[in-house]
């Protein structure tokens, strides 16, 4: 029987390190002991019966897949409960192996593995023609959604792939982000109402792009949210071993409905850029230090790494601009542009009171 604690800097902490070596038979004996299994299975029958209600009433050609939690459980609803017999697709640089995970998932499906790859020759354009669309140089942002259009327009183009469904939301709603673990639970869900409201979702720009609603979001779905904020913070955050997880009852749940997969849903959280094998270090390569600088001194700005400076860049070149700093309240520190105060981040340039400080 594990414990439950809201002890803070217990959850402040970002070491969610999972023994590893565990067996999916073990680790479903330690599932099982949880005293919070009961509610998490009831919770996430609940979610999947949710997430079926909006995916069976749309169209939907492949899920995305990442083989993270938001994707194994959109990849089990779509094909297990409402049937739909789509491909499962991934996004993943050309010098990358596929993951073995990834395939043992599909296969556990009968699901078809779509693995779309690119290069650095489209890569770079991309994220310099997405500096533009979004009008902003996030380093994590305009890569990440960068990355997931070029590869959606490569599934419409060479796959007839056009309506896809995505993962966007499940972690902000499910508390999938280290920062949030530290927050008492009031606190938590407050954060979550405004930053759902708020975020710039790859799904939502692509659509924007394409003029319709081709990236199907079922965890953005008005019903799913209200459920999602409904939940005891315990099933959304809590111990399992000696790690804390986000998404807590979608784990249990996953390691129910695909046993032979437990391990892998105990694992840390990976960022898109991991997932797809983004090479950042290409555009590191571009710009060296001694650019970076003059970079900040000519524009009276914070430039964080050799990515951000191209990042910067491209967004001078597409004729965009920042006021720089001014110190002013409700600037951002980093660039000047307004901020959220909300939120207290700058969507120009990336700076997050949460993450950089003041």
């Amino acid at each position: 029987m594990f414990i439950y604690s809201t002890t803070k800097n217990i959850f402040a902490t970002r070491d969610n390190r999972f023994k590893v070596g565990m067996g999916g038979n073990q680790i479903l004996e330690h599932v099982r002991s949880l005293y919070v299994y009961d509610e998490c299975m009831r919770y996430g029958n609940e979610l999947a019966d949710r997430l079926a209600r909006v995916i069976s009433g749309s169209r939907v050609d492949a899920v995305m897949f990442s083989g993270g939690i938001d994707t194994s459980y959109l990849s089990y609803t779509t094909l297990r409960l409402v049937k739909k017999n789509v491909p499962l697709v991934n996004i993943l640089y050309s010098k990358r192996e596929v993951p073995q995970a990834l395939k043992g998932v599909a296969d556990t499906l009968g699901a078809e593995l779509l693995v779309v790859r690119y290069d650095v020759d489209e890569f770079l354009p991309a994220v310099r023609e997405m500096v533009g669309i979004m009008r902003s140089y996030h380093p994590v942002e305009v890569v990440e959604t960068a990355v997931i259009y070029l590869g959606y327009r490569k599934l419409s183009r060479e796959y007839g792939v056009k309506y896809l469904v995505s993962g966007d939301g499940s972690d902000e709603i499910f508390y999938g982000y280290p920062y949030l673990w530290g927050l008492d639970p009031e606190a938590a869900k407050n954060h979550s109402v405004k930053i759902i409201a708020k975020n710039v979702y790859p799904s939502k720009i692509i659509n924007r792009i394409v003029g319709e609603d081709v990236v199907l979001t079922p965890y953005l779905d008005g019903g799913v949210i209200d459920f999602g904020l409904s939940l005891p913070h315990r099933v959304k955050i809590n111990t399992f071993r000696e790690g804390i997880f986000g998404k807590f009852f979608m784990r249990v749940w996953l390691s129910e409905a695909l046993p032979e997969h437990a391990e892998r849903f105990w694992t840390p959280k990976q960022p898109i850029r991991a997932e797809t094998g983004i090479p950042m270090d290409a555009i590191e390569s571009l710009v060296p230090p001694s650019e970076v600088n003059s970079l900040m001194k000519e524009n009276n700005v914070i430039l964080r790494s050799s990515i951000h400076a191209y990042l910067f860049k491209a967004f001078r070149e597409a004729g965009l601009t920042v006021p720089g700093r001014t110190g002013k309240e409700g600037t951002c520190p980093h660039c000047g542009s307004p901020i959220d105060r909300d939120l207290l981040r700058c969507d120009t340039c990336g700076w997050w009171a949460n993450i950089h400080g003041y």
